[in-house]
């Protein structure tokens, strides 16, 4: 008798699941025979590479390391030496901020516009 309650009980959870599957959506299929089998819809996957996203990123990235170039000067470089001596979290940081010549050219064109403006 226990063998029985543990089976139904599996066939139970297995009917179950599939309830909670074809609840998000199903289609039907034929089968050879002529019965018709419901079939769960697979959702499609939200997350999809976009390329114009990572060039955004990137952008706002070099605009970043060009804000903070302007409003620290040579305190960035200071800073950035501090973030190289630390954790391998903190040394990686230091890589991806290490000035390069497109955040020097952008922190050269935001400190001439700021310098431009009427105080």
């Amino acid at each position: 008798m226990d063998e029985g309650q543990r089976a139904f009980s599996a066939r139970l959870e297995q009917l179950g699941r599939k309830h909670r599957s074809l609840s998000r959506g199903c289609r039907f299929q034929m089968k050879e025979d002529g019965l018709l089998v419901a079939a769960p819809v697979k959702a499609p996957s939200r997350l999809r590479f976009r390329p114009h996203v990572a060039v955004y990123l990137l952008a706002f990235l070099w605009a970043f390391k060009g804000m903070l170039i302007a409003a620290l000067g040579s305190g960035y470089g200071q800073s950035i030496d501090r973030l190289a001596g630390g954790t391998p979290v903190e040394q990686a940081g230091a890589i991806v901020m290490y000035p390069d010549p497109l955040a020097q050219w952008i922190a050269g064109r935001i400190k001439t516009t700021l310098n431009k403006m009427p105080v």
